[in-house]
């Protein structure tokens, strides 16, 4: 059996060794970094909400102006139409015009989609003012009503100011559409981990590279991090996102497979750590799948006398802040077992994250479908090998 392996928790340089990342590269970094911050800290979920609430309150004012108009427009024409008695030459006396022309211009307002594209402010204003307009040419309030409608214009104005300058221009992504930008970073930063390892470890050339190679996300072996802590979210498809992640990419070569795992952290783009194994198929013992689900507390708060303290080897779970029952302690573990101590471990679901998911209920980290080619992919060659 031939194996190689490299480890250590100090990160490893991302890009070609001695080399200064541009300004461009920089700011591309920032850029990442920062939705990566608006995305676990939920700043993101809180700009969405605030943005559709906007669009909520300027749609209804929207309407509120278009119907305000409409029934300014049309009460001159319903009452020449009503009653016998009024005539319709009041329609084009000031009688007649004090509602007609606000109510027009009110309507035609509400039907100027330029305007009510940066928000409700502006076109508010412009409402407000053709009120003002409407007081003071037909004389139809006491005199203090003028000044009070002009600081109030004013008001507006200043809003529309505002928000000109610091409204969002477009609407935020959704959290579906966010979490695959972030899927697809992932897996830029996998193929950069990958590619810098074989720049800088004794990895045999022409291995990990091609279309031999796949790649799976996993839960970082906590133990290796530097970290003082993980940052991890639960996501829309109940599949969670963590920082750093682990990887595992694998070579199924003609006579044997290597691999490189270990943790990159998505903000900065480094590794947290690294291993690479290179094995015989022949030199496989087992391939196993391994499930732990631990039963929840009972009703009376007494937990259940069959459940463990903890995994061996595994940190015991706290759950959340808050959380009322303890969540179900679950681990999924792939394991390819050699026929010396060695061992590749790679975690799927890791329950002692479930503080800070919230407790809530996740899937594992990586499609099954992606993991089960890798399976048969072993079984298949070491098969061959033995045969």
């Amino acid at each position: 059996m031939q194996e190689n392996a490299s480890s250590g928790p100090g990160p490893a340089t991302n890009g070609v060794s001695g080399s200064t990342p541009t300004g461009e590269a920089k700011a591309k970094r920032k850029a990442i970094e920062n939705l990566l911050n608006d995305y676990f800290s939920k700043q993101h979920d809180r700009n969405l909400k605030e943005y559709l609430k906007a669009k909520l309150t300027t749609l209804m004012l929207r309407w509120v102006v278009g119907l305000t108009g409409l029934a300014l427009f049309a009460a001159p024409i319903v009452k020449v139409i009503l009653t016998e008695e009024t005539d319709r030459h009041i329609l084009g006396q000031a009688d007649g015009l004090v509602f007609l022309l606000p109510g027009l211009l009110l309507m035609v307002l509400s039907l100027f989609e330029a305007l009510w594209s940066r928000g409700w402010p502006a076109p508010m204003f412009l409402a407000i003012a053709v009120a003002t307009f409407d007081v003071f040419y037909f004389d139809t309030g006491p005199a203090w009503l003028i000044p009070l409608m002009i600081l109030i214009a004013a008001m507006a104005f200043g809003a529309a100011v505002l928000s000109y300058f610091y409204q969002q221009r477009q609407a935020p992504k959704s959290l579906a559409d966010l979490e695959k930008e972030i899927d697809e970073l992932t897996a830029i930063q996998f193929r950069d981990f990958v590619r810098d390892a074989r720049a800088h470890l004794p990895i045999p050339a022409g291995r990990l590279e091609g279309a031999n190679t796949h790649y799976l996300k996993c839960f970082p072996k906590r133990h290796r991090l530097n970290m003082p802590d993980i940052i991890a979210r639960v996501g829309t498809d109940k599949i969670p996102r963590v920082s750093p992640i682990g990887v595992c990419a694998f070579d199924l070569g003609e006579n044997d497979v290597a691999v490189l795992e270990g943790a990159v952290d998505l903000k900065s783009g480094e590794a947290v750590y690294l291993t690479v194994h290179q094995f015989a198929y022949q030199d496989i013992s087992a391939v196993i799948w391994g499930s732990d689900v631990w039963p929840k507390s009972r009703a009376d708060g007494s937990a259940s006398k069959s459940k463990p303290a903890m995994l061996e080897g595994r940190p015991e779970i706290v759950p959340g802040r808050g959380s009322k029952k303890p969540p179900v302690l679950r681990l999924e573990e792939f394991k390819i077992l050699l026929k010396s101590t060695h061992a590749v471990e790679i975690l799927f679901h890791d329950g002692s994250l479930a503080g800070r998911l919230e407790d809530q209920d996740f899937e594992r980290i990586e499609d099954t479908a992606r993991i089960r080619t890798i399976w048969d992919g072993l079984a298949k060659k070491r098969a061959a090998a033995l045969r």
